[in-house]
Order: C-alpha cells, then structure tokens, then sequence
C-alpha cells in the first residue's frame, strides 16, 4: 500500500484527495512516530547539563546555571553538607531557586511539540 503525499512549505502534510481513510490514517500514525526523530530537536538549554534531559523543574543558582531539581538535589545529597561546587563550572555555588522563566519556555515548548514527553 502506497500513501500519496503533498508536503507543502508551511511544513504541513496533506493528504492527497484520492488516499483512503485507512491510508490516510496510516501515513498519520508514521509520521507521527517519525517527525520527532526528523524534523525538530530539542533545544540544549531546555536539557539538564548533568542529567542530559529536558528540565520540568530548573532551578538556577548563584552563577546562572540551571539544573533539573532532582539532578541538583542529588547531587548536593551526595556532597554531604561540605561545601557545594557547580557541576560544570567547579565554582563554589549556593542559593539555587526555580528558574520560572526557563520553566515556562519548557512549557511552552512541550505544549508546541506533542511527541515531547510530558
């Protein structure tokens, strides 16, 4: 069975008129599981820079940096109350607080991109 395509340069599909349903909804469901492995990648600094996945919950510190909430979190566990250094940076750090901007661009863009997992 072939799916008979249009792309246009909007980056929208359209079906050709002539497809079946059962075409139509199998060409659906393909591109679907393949248009995020094709067409879009996730910005790297929506991703944790030690957990390497997209942050729900970043939190910045003194310096700037932003890291996943339970990345941080066990990472300062792991420290055992001595002096906390930034994983990237190895400066010492402190004061870590949610960044609800970067939050809210992290929203907005899982809330643009569906195959994005939530």
């Amino acid at each position: 069975m072939y799916v008979r395509i249009q792309l246009f340069a909007s980056e929208k599909v359209k079906l050709d008129p002539s497809s079946t349903r059962e075409e139509e909804d199998l060409f659906k469901s393909i591109f679907e599981i393949e248009a995020p492995c094709n067409t879009l990648k996730v910005p790297e600094f929506l991703n944790c820079p030690v957990g390497y996945a997209m942050m729900d919950k970043p939190m910045v510190n003194n310096l700037g940096r932003s890291y996943e909430y339970d990345t941080i979190k066990d990472y300062i566990d792991s420290k055992g109350g001595c002096q906390i250094v930034d994983p990237v940076t190895s400066q010492i750090t402190w004061a870590f607080s949610l960044n609800t901007a970067l939050r809210d661009m992290i929203k907005w863009f899982k809330s643009e991109n569906g195959w994005v997992r939530k």
